[in-house]
């Protein structure tokens, strides 16, 4: 996992926010949170060195330490977990790059940049788990070791839904004309290659 990519979330959300876990601490973000693994405990001078996050700059960071959240599990293994397929889909919206993922309760979507720690590292899976309150949620693993835990990005509302739909009605329209098109340039050849026999 690369710390430099979670360094540009704790750019972007100017804080640092941790919790001791088992056995090590975690730092969490607004949709996502990542074990520091290989890492002794560290205080908020030794983030604000990991991060390169100058002495002038420390009251621009807002810094606390917090307990892991309750609705989520940060251990490896949980009961009824599986692997999420992934598609080739990906949604711009709002300035998030979204992702669907088809879980055992309907599409969920997340925001891609969160998978940016594990950019070079091929072996991780994405699996669904059900958090306290019965929704899902995504735990990414290597092997059978619990890597982050990501939290759907909330975007289906009835807005969304009719926007999709209006897509889809599009595509099919699309669709068709290209059809049209490739049927009639197909009869056209077929002209052209009987006319010069």
């Amino acid at each position: 996992m690369k710390i430099k990519k979670i360094e540009a979330f704790v750019n972007k959300e100017r804080r640092i926010i941790v919790a001791d876990g088992e056995d090590c601490q975690w730092i969490l973000f607004s949709k996502a949170c990542y074990p520091l693994y290989g890492l002794p405990r560290m205080t908020n001078l030794a983030f604000f060195a990991m991060f390169d996050i100058t002495q002038d700059k420390w009251a621009k960071y807002y810094f606390n330490e917090v307990s892991l959240p309750e609705n989520v599990s940060f251990e490896d293994i949980v009961p009824d977990e599986h692997v999420l397929d992934r598609g080739a889909i990906r949604i711009g919206l709002g300035g998030h790059t979204l992702e669907p993922l088809v879980t055992s309760q309907g599409l969920i979507f997340f925001d891609v940049r969160y998978l940016a720690p594990f950019a070079d590292d091929d072996n991780y899976e994405l699996y669904e788990r059900t958090a306290t309150d019965g929704s899902p949620y995504i735990a990414v693993k290597r092997g059978m070791e619990l890597t982050g835990v990501i939290l759907p990005h909330e975007v289906v509302d009835e807005d969304f839904i009719e926007t999709l739909t209006n897509l889809l009605d599009l595509s099919r329209v699309a669709l068709e004309n290209q059809q049209k098109r490739c049927a009639d340039a197909g009869e056209e050849q077929m002209t052209m290659e009987e006319a010069g026999k």
